[in-house]
């Protein structure tokens, strides 16, 4: 009889520690910040959101990041802080077996990133020194972030209409103020140019200034099937491509649903106006990727592997 007691309670101490070897192998040692693709116009009371993976069973928040030796801090706890039965509860973007993904507004300081206009030079980073509330400090990479200048006169292509479905797939439909030629579209970043398609309807469509009143679509872009579209698949071929003044085109994009970055920029539609002034016009992507546990599990794969 003790023979068999002994046994079992040998078999729930080594299944106690088979799980809790398991548990902890689960753990990632420090918080890991996802890839983000940002470009921002700079403007005053500037924020950006990161998304970062903390563990469930010790989950840090963001005290302030240090970025080229500037401090910045996060907005005022997101806003608010969720109760119930007088315990704060956990803010989180998704919930994974192990880890949260939670994420963390920061406020740019006015004073501190004029220089980006006085200078009229873009301000970029890839990399930030993240300050945790237990006392912790990780430098970690976060993608791609670039913030430009605000300069007048880029809008010479307006933008009329956009939209987006879950889908990933969305357009922009943009009207010339004047008499234009596009002469190619580009990403401001390389990584993402084989996660994004792209088609323009290279065959201008004139739109009057009642027409831009009424600004309604008479075929929903986003109920048009991708591979049946009239479209133009974006490629050198199609330039130059000539406006005349209220001449419209449009933009249809398709982003990787499989990707695991988050997105935040213009798309360029370069080109030179009648009377030869260059032009950039900006069709905006925005886009968060809905991740799974398979996405997790090889991202902290990835993340805990690299030096």
């Amino acid at each position: 009889m003790k023979k068999i007691l002994w046994s079992g309670l040998a078999f729930v101490i080594i299944s106690w520690i088979g799980n809790y070897l398991y548990f902890e192998s689960k753990q990632i040692q420090q918080p890991i910040f996802l890839t983000h693709y940002y470009e921002e116009i700079y403007y005053e009371d500037l924020q950006l959101t990161f998304f970062y993976l903390t563990n469930k069973k010790d989950p840090v928040d963001v005290q302030y990041v240090e970025i080229d030796g500037m401090e910045i801090y996060p907005m005022s706890n997101q806003g608010f802080t969720i109760w119930h039965e007088n315990v704060p509860q956990v803010q989180y973007e998704q919930a994974f077996r192990h880890q949260y993904l939670k994420s963390v507004t920061i406020q740019f300081p006015f004073t501190e990133m004029a220089f980006i206009n006085e200078q009229k030079q873009a301000w970029s980073f890839s990399s930030m020194d993240v300050y945790f509330n237990d006392q912790t400090m990780v430098t970690t990479d976060i993608g791609e972030v670039v913030i430009q200048p605000s300069i007048q006169g880029n809008d010479i292509l307006q933008t009329q209409s956009s939209g987006g479905s879950s889908n990933g797939q969305s357009f922009t439909t943009m009207t010339a103020e004047q008499a234009l030629t596009i002469t190619d579209i580009t990403l401001p970043f390389e990584n993402v140019a084989d996660e994004i398609e792209m088609k323009l309807d290279n065959h201008p469509v004139k739109i009057t200034p009642q027409d831009r009143k009424n600004a309604t679509e008479i075929v929903d872009p986003l109920q048009e099937n991708w591979q049946g579209t009239s479209r133009d698949r974006v490629n050198k071929d199609l330039f130059p491509l000539d406006l005349a003044e209220n001449d419209s085109v449009r933009l249809t994009t398709r982003i990787n649903p499989e990707r695991r970055s988050y997105f935040e920029f213009g798309i360029y539609l370069n080109g030179i106006t009648v009377d030869g002034k260059p032009f950039k016009s900006a069709a905006l992507i925005i886009d968060r990727p809905y991740l799974k546990q398979g996405d997790i599990n090889e991202i902290i794969e990835e993340r805990q592997e690299s030096p």
